[in-house]
């Protein structure tokens, strides 16, 4: 059976759609599939990572969203790709069901709540209010459904490293906050003099341009420690070994929440606003407010106040490690996924 995935490669929305794909992949790895990756990849890295787990990969691009379909219509005729996933937020309901006439499964994966679409499952894996499930099913009343966290697309290491220990002070914090922000990085290293007995954690993202001046700054802060292209497993380690999260929304938050990581939390893209709203009204983060209006001040002020008052921090781990049991280890994705595609 073969199977094609589409998705944006883009420094401007990081690197979280390339790993959801690639985690898929990973999660249907017993099985005799062939698999084909569309986008528009240059990094080295990744297409290192793309041919160590035998996937090809057939660069797309083009000028505007007619040429990428054109394109990307005719390398699925070509290589006789009868399912087929989609994640990307360029890809509309025009997008879909033109590729719907060359695919015989169409899967689409989308963060946002209020979009129409054309497919034979839909995925919208995020903490979803009940507000915003019912949206995606008004929207789409005749599609497949898969909603909410327990169909996450997680690394599958994740199932086997929870860490469900309830620590009461802050002595490691983790801080990470997508592939290529700098400024945010920068507003934390302004801080960190601040909290000499606290040891930060920072990871660069691999399309982060500035790593040297980071390294510079991380001699100048001996509580500081800078991390560049990690592996998954090493990122895991490092979650697991923090007390705390600063960092931004999307896939990452989520996976912080997973592992009992309690998170500080920015918003730096409009598809994160619906999760970060609704975890920040159950308290299982605390909002950091839009990236643009943060201030190494405010984010300062927020971590004295944690590490001053230990009932709070201890409200919040609770809330967090309570989630965190609850979420589901089994692979609801791949069933429901293979559910789709045997049909």
């Amino acid at each position: 059976m073969k199977i094609g995935f589409f998705f944006n490669f883009e420094k401007s929305i990081g690197g979280g759609h390339f790993w959801r794909c690639l985690n898929i992949v990973k999660k249907f790895k017993k099985s005799k599939m062939k698999y084909y990756f569309f986008s528009n990849i240059t990094d080295r890295y990744f297409l290192n990572l793309l041919k160590r787990d035998n996937i090809n990969y057939i660069k797309i691009s083009g000028k505007n969203n007619k040429q990428v379909l054109r394109k990307l219509k005719k390398k699925i005729k070509l290589y006789k790709i009868p399912n087929f996933v989609s994640d990307s937020y360029k890809v509309n309901y025009f997008f879909e069901k033109e590729l719907k006439k060359v695919v015989r499964k169409l899967i689409v994966i989308d963060d946002y709540v209020h979009r129409n679409h054309f497919c034979d499952l839909l995925i919208n894996n995020n903490f979803l209010s009940p507000h915003s499930k019912a949206m995606i099913k008004k929207k789409n009343p005749k599609i497949n459904l898969a909603l909410g966290i327990n169909y996450n697309t997680f690394n599958n290491n994740f199932f086997f490293k929870k860490n469900y220990s309830t620590k009461k002070n802050i002595n490691n914090i983790f801080v990470f906050f997508g592939s290529s922000i700098s400024a945010e990085l920068f507003k934390v290293f302004k801080i960190v003099r601040f909290f000499p007995e606290i040891k930060f954690h920072m990871i660069i993202g691999n399309f982060n341009k500035q790593f040297s001046k980071f390294k510079i700054l991380e001699r100048k802060n001996i509580n500081t420690n800078v991390y560049y292209k990690l592996k998954n497993e090493q990122v895991l380690d490092l979650i697991n070994k923090c007390d705390l999260a600063i960092g931004a929304g999307g896939v990452n938050m989520l996976e912080r929440i997973y592992l009992n990581l309690p998170s500080l939390v920015t918003c730096i893209a409009n598809n994160q606003k619906s999760s970060i709203n609704y975890l920040s009204k159950k308290k299982l983060i605390i909002y950091l407010g839009p990236c643009k209006k943060l201030t190494s001040e405010r984010l300062k002020n927020i971590l004295i106040r944690l590490i001053n008052n230990k009932k709070i921090f201890k409200s919040f781990r609770k809330k967090t490690l309570k989630t965190c049991l609850k979420l589901n280890s089994n692979n609801l994705l791949i069933k429901k996924l293979n559910s789709i595609l045997v049909r």
